[in-house]
């Protein structure tokens, strides 16, 4: 979703452009308006449009100076300018002070098309460069960076962090939109915010900061209040990792800060850190422990199986180790006893998979102990749990997903309503769909989605994104274009082909 403000003075010239940006029926949303360049130039810093289409003569303050103004307080916003014939040279002046693009009165709507839709492209290509990045395929680039300025960047970390691509969504996360999170962040500190990025998974966010040395150590103290705001949004704990940088070596920080966040995380606990954490080896005495759970779980000595579980996860704790340090050890325990079973049985699950899973919904150490101990009862123990076949048992979650479509489920929820442990859910679902329930159920929204496009052409992204219970417009936009490979927008009227192809997509994962 591309927010616009729009300013211009004439109530009517406003009121057609408005419309006229309507009429496209594009992923636009009117923002904010103004008949004056000091109440937009006030009203643009607070709510951080994506473009401002603003008109050249003013009262009290032009267009030109407002353009300038916005470059000033370090604003990102796409600057796009709305011109008569006899202010042809205005314009120019425009551009050069970095406006997009100008615009002749009166506006033609395939020309206002056009202008939008080159700035959106624009706009894309500046969020998806995070992640592009992080993997190495782009290098980093945006408006307002010189290779010779020191930035900060805060990788920001909601709850618990995750490595694997098989979980598209993070099922105690929120997501947070980036205007949000710099709504947020103004709060507590006013500096320049060059760009918010989303991360490498939904719960991860980036802000990347421009301030000189005394405003820096100011955003260092401020940071703790932020982390807790941050706290009460998500209803999370948070993680925050930041890093100092200049221009010219940001891609190898970005990368870097990623990884110290990861490794940066204490199960549910917040904390704000900048000081690189170094890799480990596993634990001492894990070989043995893993010895331990063999001996244990072939001996069916269940409760035995769990107070051990119980008394190393309290060890840990008391150890105080990360995340990060859990997921390896953890893994090492779950690599040995795969290789122990092996021999008696089949086991073609993925370890981390599951690990990852389980830490997701876990919120505090104990649960995680329990949920750890559940998960080695199901993958390594040959009962299963009593009552309806597996192929039922995922006839009624797919039924069950038909029916509750708009609501927000997680893997909780489904233990609760169906009576089966989670790690066994996710095994069976796993088994026979080949995905993880929570993505099924979201290419299940994502469906039907397509199919909303498509037979209510005249119902907004907000309105359909609502319906089916995503957090926020954008974000479904984000989500729909993974799935299908299109955007809603595309989607939207498009031939027939088109749908087939994402239907083809659909029919393939």
């Amino acid at each position: 979703m591309i927010s616009i403000y729009l300013v211009e003075d004439e109530v009517y010239a406003l009121m057609a452009l408005q419309q006229k940006i309507i009429d496209l029926e594009e992923d636009y949303t009117i923002a904010g308006t103004a008949d004056n360049g000091i109440t937009a130039l006030k009203e643009i810093a607070e709510l951080c449009p994506d473009i401002v289409l603003t008109d050249i003569r003013m009262p009290d303050m032009d267009g030109l100076t407002l353009i300038s103004r916005l470059k000033e307080t370090g604003c990102c916003s796409l600057p796009i300018i709305v011109s008569g014939y006899q202010d042809f040279e205005y314009a120019k002046q425009a551009v050069k002070l970095g406006a997009s693009d100008y615009l002749l009165k009166p506006v033609n709507p395939a020309e206002l098309a056009s202008c939008l839709k080159s700035c959106a492209e624009k706009l894309t290509r500046q969020r998806k460069n995070i992640v592009s990045f992080l993997i190495g395929e782009e290098r980093l680039s945006f408006e307002g960076a010189n290779p010779q300025d020191t930035f900060t960047l805060l990788y920001i970390i909601i709850a618990n962090p995750l490595s694997s691509v098989e979980n598209p969504l993070h099922p105690n996360a929120r997501y947070i939109p980036n205007r949000v999170l710099e709504e947020l962040f103004r709060q507590f500190h006013h500096c320049r915010v060059l760009r918010s990025f989303d991360g490498f998974f939904s719960n991860e966010k980036a802000l990347l900061l421009k301030d000189d040395e005394k405003g820096r150590s100011l955003l260092y103290g401020n940071l703790p209040h932020f982390l807790k705001a941050l706290e009460a949004k998500t209803g999370s704990f948070v993680t925050i990792y930041h890093a100092d940088a200049k221009g010219m070596s940001l891609p190898p920080v970005i990368r870097e800060c990623r990884e110290n966040a990861v490794r940066s995380v204490f199960f549910g606990k917040s904390g704000i850190n900048n000081v690189p954490v170094r890799s480990r080896r596993p634990s001492p005495g894990l070989s043995e422990t893993a010895d331990l759970f063999a001996l244990i779980i072939g001996q069916n000595q269940l409760d035995l199986l769990r107070s051990n579980i119980s008394r190393l996860f309290g060890q840990w704790e008391s150890e105080r180790h990360s995340c990060f340090a859990l997921m390896e050890d953890l893994l090492f325990i779950m690599d040995s006893l795969k290789r122990h079973f092996s021999s008696q049985r089949t086991l073609d699950f993925n370890n981390r998979y599951f690990l990852e899973n389980i830490m997701s919904f876990s919120r505090t150490v104990p649960e995680l102990s329990e949920n750890f101990y559940l998960m080695l009862v199901v993958l390594f123990t040959v009962k299963e749990p009593e009552g309806r076949p597996p192929e039922e048992l995922v006839e009624s979650l797919i039924a069950y997903f038909n029916d509750h479509i708009s609501s927000n489920i997680t893997l909780q929820d489904l233990e609760e309503k169906i009576g089966v442990s989670k790690v066994y859910i996710c095994r069976v679902f796993k088994k026979y769909k080949n995905t993880t329930p929570i993505d099924y159920f979201t290419r299940l929204k994502i469906s039907r989605a397509r199919k909303m496009l498509q037979d209510f052409p005249n119902l907004s992204l907000r309105e359909i994104s609502d319906s089916l219970g995503f957090n926020d417009a954008y974000y479904f936009s984000k989500v729909f274009k993974r799935i299908t490979g299109f955007s809603p927008s595309e989607m939207r009227g498009a031939p027939l082909s088109r749908q087939q192809q994402a239907a083809d997509t659909d029919a393939h994962t």
